[in-house]
C-alpha cells in the first residue's frame, strides 16, 4: 500500500491562491497569460519554504491534528508591570487624596479573551454534547499573564475539554496593569456545535 503526503499539495494550492491574489489585490502586473498555477511557478523557492512550514501548522491544526490547540498561540511574555503610586496619603494634611489601582479596563479585557478563546474552537467536541456553558474566574498578574484560572461553573464539560479550553485561555496576551495582586475577571465560555 503506498502512501501519500497530500499536505504538501494542500499547501501548495493554498500558498499559490494567496499569492495570486495578494499580485492582483496590490495592483501587481500579471501578465494575463498566467493563470493562477502558471503565476505559482513564478515564485522563488526560498519565498515558498519560508511560509510553508507557518501553512502547514494552520492548515493541519484546523483539519484536527493539533495536539493542543493552545500551541497554535504564542506564549505570552511578561511586561514590566506598571508601578501604583496610591495618591498622597500624607495623614498630617487635610488634603490627603487616596486612589486605587485601576487595572485594565472592561473592554479591553473582554476583547484580548473574546479573540483568544477562538482557538478553543479546536478543542475535540466531547461525545454527547451539542452545547456548553462554563465560568471560569481568572486573575490577570500586572505582568500581563493570567497567574490562575479557576472553574467557576464546568456546565457538565468532561475534564479533558476543561483542560484544553484552560489551556487556550493561560496563552490570552495582556498589556501590563497597576494591580499588584492580579485583576479577578469573571468569564463565561458558551459554545454550541
Amino acid at each position: 500500500m503506498t502512501r501519500h503526503n497530500y499536505s504538501n499539495v494542500i499547501i501548495s494550492k493554498v500558498y499559490i491562491l494567496f499569492e495570486f491574489l495578494h499580485a492582483t489585490s496590490c495592483k501587481k502586473t500579471v501578465d494575463a497569460k498566467y493563470n493562477w498555477l502558471d503565476y505559482f511557478e513564478t515564485l522563488s523557492t526560498f519565498h515558498f519554504i519560508g511560509i510553508r512550514n507557518h501553512m502547514l501548522a494552520f492548515i493541519l491544526s484546523s483539519v484536527g491534528f493539533a495536539e493542543d490547540p493552545a500551541d497554535m498561540l504564542p506564549k505570552p511574555r511578561p511586561k514590566t508591570c506598571i508601578e501604583f503610586s496610591g495618591g498622597d496619603q500624607n495623614s498630617d494634611s487635610e488634603e490627603a487624596t487616596y486612589a486605587m489601582a485601576e487595572g485594565l479596563p472592561f473592554n479591553q479585557v473582554f476583547s484580548v479573551l473574546n479573540e483568544t478563546v477562538q482557538y478553543a474552537l479546536y478543542c475535540e467536541q466531547p461525545d454527547g454534547y451539542s452545547a456548553l456553558n462554563m465560568t471560569f474566574d481568572l486573575t490577570i498578574g500586572c505582568n500581563g499573564i493570567i497567574k490562575d484560572i479557576e472553574i467557576v461553573d464546568h456546565g457538565g464539560a468532561p475534564d479533558s475539554y476543561l483542560n484544553c479550553v484552560t489551556s487556550v485561555l493561560y496563552r490570552a496576551n495582556f498589556p501590563a496593569h497597576d494591580m499588584p495582586d492580579g485583576q479577578m475577571v469573571t468569564y463565561p465560555v458558551n459554545v454550541a456545535w
